[in-house]
């Protein structure tokens, strides 16, 4: 058998929304609140919460549901991209002529005399990119 139904008044559930709304985000102590009421147990006042609480979630659920969706905006048509080079004020430089007609420079087989030849030490080299 199903327990009998209790039977809230308006001014017991104004007066139960009021007081567990000032416990805000911390634990609701329902032994105090039930302190409040007369002919209620703890157990009666946490099933009324949890009844309320439940009510306004699939309240807030079904106007979210029956709220008309937001119709997407139409975009812009994307504008041309700019240029990234600016264009360049100078002349172009003159091709260089074809490689057969250019003369061997030939040096004998010999170097400048300014450039000698040595063997490199460890902080000539670069050092090793990790």
């Amino acid at each position: 058998m199903r327990a009998r139904r209790s039977v809230w008044s308006t001014e017991e559930i104004a007066l139960l929304k009021h007081v567990v709304s000032l416990y805000e985000y911390r634990r609701v102590n329902y032994v105090v609140v039930s302190q409040l009421f007369e002919n209620r147990t703890v157990a009666d006042i946490k099933k009324r919460c949890q009844v309320l609480r439940d009510r306004e979630g699939r309240r807030a659920r079904w106007r979210s549901q029956r709220a008309p969706r937001p119709r997407p905006r139409p975009r812009p048509p994307n504008p041309e991209p700019p240029n990234p080079e600016p264009p360049n004020p100078e002349q172009p430089c003159p091709e260089p002529p074809p490689f057969e007609y250019v003369d061997e420079i030939s040096y004998g087989e010999k170097l400048h005399p300014a450039l000698v030849w040595r063997a490199p030490d460890w902080y000539d080299l670069d050092p090793p990119m990790l």
